[in-house]
């Protein structure tokens, strides 16, 4: 027993310290020290915060998704979808690039920004709209450190074309950029140098796809740059029309509403806490089935067996049924000695017999109230061992002097 209580608490202190690690190290998601995420508050040189204040001074119609994308439902809606060369959070799962094309389908407008040639969860997003064989950004000119001191060195960027309204062109500038080749007939260009496309649109059922090839476009670094900004917003009025909403994707990166199961094991303290505890189950199961020193045997008393105990009790109940018998009746025949002695009917009362006892024989034990005691079964079966013995003297006493 005390080697079990010294395992149990064992246990507890490694779910205490576990539990104490989740609390102190466990990293919340969205955090603003994540400054490399490309979310519509941040404001790193990788974030979207200056395009969503400025959509705000506008009063145009703009929100944060940070839910599933199967909650996404209504039309004439657009949704930015962004992601840059420093990577993403929570992959986009098989199911969730199905909700995606479905709620575009229904008439709404889907804008893919960044390099999705070398996502292995988003490539087939645009595989599955067209986009095959595409090639990834060169990795000489990626910026993978997640630094404030790398972010600020001076990127390389290019400059495109793109045809704007009133036969006046638009440059925009961009970087990490890798082309796109048409999908088909009916895809539009949107950004050009002149050899190869960096943003193409296309339709989807009721809706429309945009894909560009580098998510630079509206992020803080570039959106100031060339004719960024008024790209940007022409391409968030599709058709030429105010949308009811525009959302930047958030959920992605890490922004979410829900937290699910899975999420709290991409802690770095529930990942250090949980390696923790299963050291110390494997060290209590090794305890367990190890045995320190040389196996001896353990001698123990000889069990009694089932039936034996069982002839035990039916001798003692048989042992106190023959007392009972054997105190009831010495009574009688001392009653009946007692009844021949003074030559009297069976039917005189003990009080009677006592006071002849009294006036013959006052050295013998009173009578009535030894005879009272058997007038039912109670008294003799209830009787204690010292009880009947004394009684049974008693009656032994007043017989013989009757004899």
């Amino acid at each position: 027993m005390k080697t079990n209580a010294f395992y149990i608490r064992a246990l507890l202190g490694v779910v205490a310290f576990t539990a104490l690690v989740i609390v102190l190290f466990g990293r919340k998601s969205g955090s603003g020290s994540d400054f490399w995420l490309p979310s519509s508050f941040n404001a790193g040189p990788r974030g979207h915060k200056a395009l969503y204040t400025t959509l705000e001074d506008l009063h145009w119609p703009v929100g944060r998704w940070q839910g599933s994308p199967r909650e996404l439902s209504g039309t004439n809606q657009v949704l930015l979808f962004a992601r840059n060369s420093l990577g993403r959070r929570y992959p986009l799962q098989p199911l969730e690039i199905e909700q995606l094309l479905k709620w575009v389908h229904a008439g709404n407008t889907l804008i893919l920004l960044g390099d999705f040639a070398e996502s292995p969860d988003a490539k087939p997003l645009l595989e599955t709209i067209g986009f095959r064989h595409l090639k990834p950004v060169a990795v000489s000119n990626r910026l993978y450190e997640q630094s404030s001191e790398m972010l600020s060195r001076e990127r390389l960027s290019m400059m495109l074309q793109a045809p704007a309204p009133e036969n006046q062109p638009q440059r925009v500038s961009i970087e990490n950029a890798y082309p796109l080749p048409r999908s088909s007939d009916q895809a539009n260009r949107l950004l050009t140098d002149g050899k190869a496309d960096y943003a193409i649109e296309q339709m989807h059922g009721a809706g429309l796809i945009i894909v560009i090839a580098s998510a630079s476009l509206l992020d803080n670094t570039f959106l100031s740059h060339a004719d960024n900004l008024p790209f940007v917003l022409r391409l968030l009025q599709p058709q030429g029309r105010m949308p009811e909403k525009i959302w930047f994707e958030e959920a992605h990166h890490g922004y979410r509403t829900t937290f699910a199961l899975t999420d709290l094991f991409q802690q770095p303290g529930v990942q250090l806490a949980s390696a923790q505890l299963a050291f110390g189950l494997l060290v209590f199961l090794s305890s367990q089935l190890m045995r320190f020193g040389p196996v001896r045997p353990l001698h123990r008393k000889t069990p009694r067996s089932t039936m034996e105990f069982v002839h035990s009790l039916a001798n003692l109940y048989r042992r106190a049924d023959i007392r009972n018998d054997i105190v009831s009746g010495l009574f009688r025949d001392t009653h009946q000695a007692i009844l021949r002695r003074f030559n009297l009917p069976p039917e005189t009362s003990h009080e009677i017999l006592a006071r002849h006892l009294k006036e013959a024989f006052p050295q013998l034990p009173p009578w009535k109230k030894l005879a009272q005691r058997f007038d039912s079964d109670d008294y003799v079966q209830g009787l204690p061992p010292t009880g009947w013995l004394k009684v049974s003297r008693e009656l032994i006493t007043i017989k013989n002097t009757m004899l």
